[in-house]
């Protein structure tokens, strides 16, 4: 056996062997021609975006020589929840379940279907936004909140907007004061649920 080193990737070549003696002597003629190619580069820069409970965007850098990816999304090592074939360097990852860990590997691969290692990233999608929100008490410069826990959620951002204020916290409460407020005002109040990833 021989090793052909130092080819180019996802690179079409051509070979043919003849055979030679110990005594040098060659045989008559050559072997038919053998066409192959080199497998692609392992995809790089894999990582996500827009990220939400049920879904995100898998994107990666295009590989040179490859006519199409695969990939394979995981929620435990060894069975494969999703898959997906694009000629793309991004697939949409839908219908996934909220605060949960999934592995995504992709593969590209080229014109004769061989495939390059994998590469692969870890995505926990975001919790649900909080429920059962109340306002528990309102003075005249002062609101309080609550809201109910969140299954996957380590902490909370809590936003209140008015034309005097714009004030942005992170608790790991599910309630909140807001003191020194301006008198008679309306106040917007924004809350989302946040994992230890976000």
């Amino acid at each position: 056996m021989k090793v052909i080193r130092n080819l180019q990737p996802a690179t079409y070549y051509s070979f043919r062997i003849k055979s030679i003696g110990t005594n040098s002597l060659s045989s008559v003629g050559w072997s038919p021609i053998i066409n192959t190619m080199t497998i692609p580069l392992v995809p790089s820069g894999v990582k996500t975006k827009n990220l939400s409970s049920s879904s995100f965007t898998l994107i990666w850098n295009q590989v040179s020589g490859a006519s199409s990816y695969s990939v394979h999304v995981f929620q435990n090592v060894n069975e494969i929840f999703l898959s997906y074939l694009v000629e793309t360097n991004k697939v949409e990852v839908m219908g996934l379940a909220p605060a949960t860990l999934y592995i995504c590997h992709v593969r590209a691969t080229n014109r004769l279907n061989m495939s390059s290692d994998v590469a692969n990233i870890l995505q926990r999608t975001a919790p649900l936004p909080p429920t059962n929100v109340e306002v528990l008490l309102v003075r005249p410069n002062l609101i309080s909140i609550s809201w109910n826990a969140v299954n996957g959620a380590t902490h909370y951002k809590v936003n209140i907007l008015s034309p005097f204020t714009n004030l942005t916290v992170v608790t790991r409460d599910t309630n909140f004061t807001f003191n020194e407020l301006n008198y008679g005002t309306m106040h917007e109040i924004f809350l989302i649920s946040l994992s230890q990833e976000n």
